[in-house]
């Protein structure tokens, strides 16, 4: 079975840098998927769907904190699943983006440039290559170091009140295997950035009183470019499409 391009692409670079990875994807005998995540966002799908429970038109919707605001049930419940459905084809789009700028600086530097998540000084790593998703543990006064790091982001991006225990469980398996094993977060990463990046760049609402859940911060001393940007500006856009 073929994963999403994403999962696809970690797991090829894995291999590049020989990081042996696919063996930790699957839980419960193989029923569980670490690296799925709803088609809308980061987060773990609902049990046999492909969309999580901020994006389903449910009254358990989950509360989870983006820059000291949290989704809440509105007047419409279709409202986080529209706005998803909306935004599907430039998520989608930024990943390949991103994938596609650090894919091409991962070759030229002949495997040698850091793309997966470091062991030791996550949080330069973090800056430089997922600085929204920085941004939320500083706007959360979540802390940085690496020994706490991992539980900081899973806090900020992975860790829902307000569910019921058969919602609430595929968040406590996720969680709980990827600190045991903190590379596996690299895709979440990639996600939440992606998503973040693309609310940061709406100028007005989709109507309604629907607000932005995350701005960016064009006074932030977190630099909302990586360095890679750089190398690419003006460059045409090269989509990653194959994995050969």
């Amino acid at each position: 079975v073929f994963g999403n391009l994403e999962t696809n692409v970690f797991l090829q670079h894995c291999g590049f840098i020989n990081v042996e990875i696919a063996h930790l994807r699957y839980l419960d005998a193989g029923k569980f998927d670490v690296f799925k995540a709803c088609k809308y966002c980061w987060r773990q799908p609902v049990s046999r769907r492909t969309i999580c429970v901020v994006h389903t038109a449910s009254d358990k919707h989950s509360s989870i904190m983006l820059d000291n605001h949290e989704h809440e049930v509105r007047d419409s419940l279709f409202t986080d699943y529209k706005e998803g459905k909306r935004q599907k084809e430039s998520y989608d789009k930024t990943i390949n983006q991103i994938l596609t700028k650090e894919t091409i600086a991962f070759h030229e530097s002949n495997f040698s440039d850091p793309l997966l998540l470091p062991t030791e000084h996550i949080w330069p790593w973090l800056l430089e290559r997922r600085p929204l998703v920085a941004k939320l543990l500083i706007d959360q006064n979540l802390t940085t170091c690496d020994d706490e790091i991992i539980d900081s982001l899973l806090m900020a991006l992975h860790s829902p009140t307000m569910l019921t225990d058969s919602l609430l469980k595929p968040y406590l398996m996720a969680n709980q295997h990827i600190k045991r094993h903190p590379q596996l977060i690299w895709l979440m990463l990639l996600r939440a950035e992606a998503w973040l990046t693309i609310r940061s760049k709406r100028r007005g609402n989709w109507g309604g009183n629907r607000k932005l859940v995350i701005t960016a911060d064009t006074d932030s001393k977190i630099p909302v470019k990586s360095k890679y940007d750089a190398l690419f500006e003006g460059m045409e856009y090269r989509p990653i499409n194959t994995y050969t």
